[in-house]
């Protein structure tokens, strides 16, 4: 299993994930909407695949019962994702997948 980079994240087939393919559409259909990416956020790689699917921010619930940290640690990994990716904030990567 090869994780994916940023980039590959952005050039990803939008059809394949049920959740960002959902968000890709309402965000497409209202792009000037705030959407709170909701599900499955496990890690900042699944963060960034809302983001970039139109989320504007995203939740965390399920994964702090597993980890109390997670938060925290989902927050640097994404972090570490913009910055890889030449992002300079969260907001500049909001529904980058629709510019493809």
């Amino acid at each position: 299993f090869k994780q994916k980079t940023a980039y590959e994240i952005k050039e990803c087939d939008w059809s394949s994930d049920v959740c960002s393919s959902d968000l890709y559409q309402v965000h497409a259909a209202f792009p000037n909407t705030p959407i709170l990416g909701m599900g499955g956020v496990m890690s900042g790689r699944d963060a960034l695949e809302m983001i970039y699917a139109g989320a504007s921010g995203v939740s965390i619930g399920t994964a702090n019962f597993a980890d109390p940290s997670a938060t925290v640690r989902i927050k640097n990994e994404l972090t570490g994702l913009l910055n890889e990716a030449g992002f300079a904030s969260l907001l500049d990567a909001v529904g980058v997948a629709h510019e493809r």
